[in-house]
């Protein structure tokens, strides 16, 4: 998997070559330019790579276009919109999943996640 050394690298190239949404970079040109086959395993790692500079605190974003280090705060307004988006839709489906399992199996409570759920979730499910 990925590993510092990938990590800062996938940075690096980043911060050299996707500067900007308009100059995101796509897996596949990323992949090549750091040594990887491009496939479902590399694209596992570089979205780990991602998430890991972010946890490290390094500002990276990814959108429709690839993956870029943001030049301005519209820039990433538009990735965590999109964030939201796309948690909000597997909430949604989660819960699906739980009502046609209860139904399939019978069950009479269907069980709640670990944890409290973000406020987001309950304002969704509030308003559906």
């Amino acid at each position: 998997m990925a590993g510092p050394d990938l990590d800062d690298r996938f940075v690096s190239y980043l911060q050299s070559y996707a500067v900007g949404a308009e100059q995101a970079q796509t897996a596949v040109t990323i992949c090549a330019a750091l040594g990887l086959v491009p496939n479902e395993q590399s694209r596992r790692m570089l979205r780990a790579c991602s998430q890991q500079a972010i946890r490290s605190g390094r500002l990276v974003c990814a959108g429709q276009r690839g993956y870029y280090v943001p030049a301005t705060a519209a820039e990433v307004l538009a990735s965590t919109s999109r964030l939201r988006s796309e948690a909000s839709e597997l909430w949604k489906r989660a819960k699906r999943v739980d009502l046609l399992a209860a139904e399939r199996f019978e069950l009479v409570e269907v069980s709640e996640p670990m944890g409290e759920r973000p406020a987001l979730f309950a304002m969704l499910e509030a308003a559906e």
